[in-house]
């Protein structure tokens, strides 16, 4: 069944994990397109059986992020079907150094830096246009207070959550102003392209899913 052309759609990435399949779940209504993304099939059939207990649809995706045509030929894909009202970029990973006076290898760094940088950022950039020319979308990039607060046993970590995503969604929607605020354990910094910024955290995001339409 194709999309409503009156729902909402909410794009989630990293839905397997914790924090992006509750989200799923709050966004879950009949009214809701939900395209999720993560890599365990097994774990994204169970979510999506959930969602569509709630009257959801539910488009499963399991592609490479860090593959930019992939990423492209995908988003392309679903922006031709319904451009996404609201992005959550959640995907991420995580990588520690070995030991004291270890440094982190550089292969996992390299492979940090691909998922929880540059990965959101080209999100924003493919889909953007496309949400400029509707007039309307939010996007919801997932921070941590470790940006904040950079700790030594997760410096990679700490230094990607510090990036400038959301300065960088600021830039390519032109949006007027940003407020930071630190939540609980996770931020979201959500962005209307249509100028407006607010970092939340996630418990009000969730409740927030209204918004989106």
């Amino acid at each position: 069944m194709s999309p409503s052309l009156h729902s909402r759609c909410v794009l989630i990435t990293g839905a397997h994990r914790a924090i992006g399949g509750a989200l799923a779940n709050a966004y879950a209504d009949p009214s809701t397109h939900l395209v999720l993304h993560g890599r365990q099939q097994e774990k994204l059939e169970a979510l999506a059986t959930t969602c569509r207990q709630k009257g959801a649809q539910v488009t499963l995706s399991t592609i490479n992020l860090t593959d930019d045509h992939a990423l492209k030929s995908w988003l392309a894909e679903v922006c031709a079907q319904q451009v996404p009202n609201i992005l959550i970029a959640n995907a991420g990973k995580n990588t520690h150094p070995q030991g004291p006076d270890i440094l982190e290898p550089w292969a996992d760094v390299q492979a940090l830096l691909d998922i929880n940088l540059k990965t959101p950022i080209a999100m924003v950039q493919h889909l953007v246009p496309a949400m400029q020319t509707r007039g309307s979308g939010q996007l919801v990039l997932i921070s941590s207070l470790a940006a904040w607060h950079g700790l030594p046993t997760t410096p990679s970590y700490s230094a990607s959550k510090a990036g400038s995503l959301w300065r960088r969604a600021a830039r390519a929607t032109r949006a007027s102003r940003y407020r930071r605020h630190c939540g609980h354990a996770r931020l979201c910094y959500l962005t209307d392209v249509r100028g407006h910024a607010r970092p939340q955290t996630l418990g009000v995001a969730a409740r927030a899913r209204g918004q989106g339409h």
